[in-house]
């Protein structure tokens, strides 16, 4: 970025911006002489990097998608692989852009996002921003989930909170219902509270589309059996992982009784 500059990590002088390859992270320092390779967190915690997320994440959360756009691009001509700037790049790509594409996310949470280590703001920032995006971003819950897991695993069950409930609730069948999205589920659980997606998953038992409750299907009897073993089990399993003495006894005996009645409808056929 024009005007600003980097302590060179040998001589501790000014290297500016323009001498720097930032894709490579490499600069010329001009007092020592040498190349200085500087590490991916110095960059992304740059001042210039961190007064302009702030502006892409006001803008994102306003919906100015445009000028979160054009933010995100100026971050990256300085921190090439800020997460957050990638996502308000291929999240405006996917649903706001002509013609409207999910390659990039497809990218970020499938091949980049698991490779970064992320710096304190960086973090936040995207945490923010995902949480501002949730209701278009389902398809990849397990991929955001696991990388906030390994990332955050303090302040994981407080995003989780923030950011699946509405994921959940939407979903309009079971087939979203992987071994990896439960044991991320059950690897959140065990961290931290996050009673809003517990709630969530135990509403949908009966409120998911899949759901024999919903239409009073339990004699289709194939149909019923899928949805107990894929979802229903599924969600004990979770609630089982609560770390939390009080909350896990409160879940827990909520569910063993609808899980009862679920056994009785299934075997009666309904009603």
């Amino acid at each position: 970025m024009e005007g600003e500059s980097y302590k060179c990590p040998g001589c501790g002088d000014a290297i500016p911006a323009d001498r720097i390859d930032f894709k490579t992270r490499i600069g010329k320092c001009p007092s020592c002489r040498k190349d200085r390779y500087f590490p991916r967190r110095t960059l992304n915690s740059s001042t210039g990097v961190l007064a302009k997320l702030g502006s892409v994440v006001n803008f994102f959360k306003d919906k100015n998608f445009t000028s979160a756009y054009r933010a995100a691009e100026t971050i990256l001509m300085t921190a090439v692989d800020n997460a957050a700037a990638l996502f308000v790049i291929a999240y405006c790509k996917a649903f706001t852009g002509e013609p409207r594409t999910r390659a990039n996310l497809d990218k970020l949470f499938n091949e980049t996002l698991p490779t970064l280590e992320f710096d304190e703001e960086e973090l936040e920032a995207l945490k923010e921003l995902l949480i501002a995006g949730a209701p278009h971003l389902g398809d990849y819950e397990e991929q955001i989930l696991s990388s906030m897991l390994a990332n955050d695993p303090q302040g994981v069950a407080a995003f989780a909170d923030a950011f699946s409930p509405y994921i959940v609730m939407k979903r309009s069948n079971v087939n979203w219902c992987t071994p990896k999205i439960w044991e991320t589920y059950k690897g959140i659980s065990a961290q931290g509270n996050m009673a809003k997606v517990w709630y969530a998953l135990y509403v949908c038992i009966e409120k998911n589309p899949d759901s024999p409750y919903v239409n009073d299907n339990f004699f289709l009897k194939t149909k019923t059996q899928r949805f107990y073993d894929t979802y229903v089990e599924q969600v004990g399993q979770v609630f089982d992982s609560i770390q939390d003495d009080k909350m896990r006894a409160k879940f827990k005996g909520a569910f063993l009784n609808k899980k009862q009645d679920f056994i009785n409808k299934m075997n009666e056929g309904g009603n």
